[in-house]
């Protein structure tokens, strides 16, 4: 498609280019852009941190004034990101993910965004751990300190300096 063709040649005006000004589009981790403007931001990020972008487009689905899309996206990462917690520099990224996306008047003015964040994350070599609750617990109750009755001391009880 045009829009995979022009994220694989970085290009941020062709892009928007089909935007409408107020824009919005939300993706993971609580971000969202609302406008062409904020959009452009997001944007030169991603291709600041991404290099070798390959988008392969696996559904396409249309309806009146909506599309969604299934995808895998896949790059090399190059530098950090402002809108990704943690840095991947260094890693390949492959990730499937998929984008709905609403029209008005021939133009894009919303788009929902969702990526698989955890494999994403493990692509640049990071692993989730499930924490051991119980011992957890134990730790916690071990250097909490023990309840007391007593009433805070005042101001005026504490000892003057001269």
């Amino acid at each position: 498609t045009e829009l995979a063709k022009a994220y694989a040649a970085e290009d941020v005006d062709a892009i928007l280019a089909g935007a409408g000004e107020n824009m919005v589009r939300t993706i993971p981790g609580g971000f969202e852009f609302k406008n062409k403007e904020e959009n452009r931001k997001y944007l030169e990020d991603f291709f600041k941190a991404n290099d070798n972008i390959k988008i392969k487009l696996e559904d396409f689905v249309a309806t009146m004034d909506k599309v969604a899309i299934r995808f895998t996206f896949e790059s090399d990462v190059v530098a950090p990101s402002e809108y990704v917690s943690y840095d991947a520099t260094g890693s390949k990224a492959k990730v499937n993910g998929y984008a709905i996306f609403h029209i008005e008047d021939g133009k894009l003015v919303r788009s929902w965004n969702s990526w698989d964040r955890l494999a994403l994350a493990e692509s640049a070599g990071y692993k989730l751990h499930k924490a051991d609750a119980p011992e957890k617990a134990e730790a916690a109750a071990e250097t909490e300190a023990p309840a007391t009755t007593e009433e805070p001391a005042k101001a005026e009880d504490a000892p003057k300096s001269d």
